[in-house]
């Protein structure tokens, strides 16, 4: 592993147990499903209304959406004419996670740590993805760009193997052609 690596820092259960244990804590106050189509500050407050047409009033709101989506909101007062503009300008990026599993961390006994960056291929960037326990021994990448949009014509099959084969290429070792799932 990688000292002070992202192996090091998973959380045990899975990061999503977090939010769980927040809406657990919440309770019916946490609402999903529900768009969210106007949002208008108040003295004090905020009103937050659903496309169904539900309201909700709040002291804060945070949004975690992607910065693109906030045009399909209605803002009173308006959001600044300079985050607005900027808003219009980020569009969604184009990027493909993965996941190759294996029978076991081959490339941890060849003395690899699983993580690689290339220039050419399909996968930016890569890492092991193996759990904290050594269970589900895999390589997670990240295929961005335009990389991704050729990629989003391809087959899954099609884009296992082309993945699978640029780590064949990148740590020059044959078995990355061999992923369990």
């Amino acid at each position: 592993t990688i000292t002070n690596g992202a192996q090091e820092r998973k959380f045990v259960g899975g990061s999503m147990q977090v939010s769980e244990k927040i809406a657990e804590l919440l309770g019916n106050r946490v609402v999903l499903s529900s768009p969210v189509m106007k949002i208008q500050q108040e003295e004090g407050f905020a009103m937050v209304t659903t496309h169904s047409g539900q309201q909700y009033r709040a002291n804060y709101v945070i949004s975690a959406i992607p910065p693109a989506l906030l045009t399909r909101i209605l803002f009173e007062p308006s959001l600044p004419d300079l985050k607005m503009q900027m808003v219009q300008r980020m569009p969604m990026g184009s990027i493909i996670k993965t996941v190759m599993y294996y029978k076991t961390a081959f490339w941890k006994e060849k003395g690899f740590c699983g993580s690689a960056m290339a220039d050419k291929g399909p996968v930016y960037y890569c890492m092991d993805d193996t759990k904290p326990d050594g269970s589900h021994p895999a390589i997670m990448g990240f295929i961005l760009s335009t990389h991704a949009r050729e990629l989003c014509h391809m087959s899954p099959e099609q884009r296992k193997q082309a993945v699978c084969k640029h780590y064949a290429e990148v740590f020059q070792c044959a078995e990355f052609l061999q992923p369990v799932n």
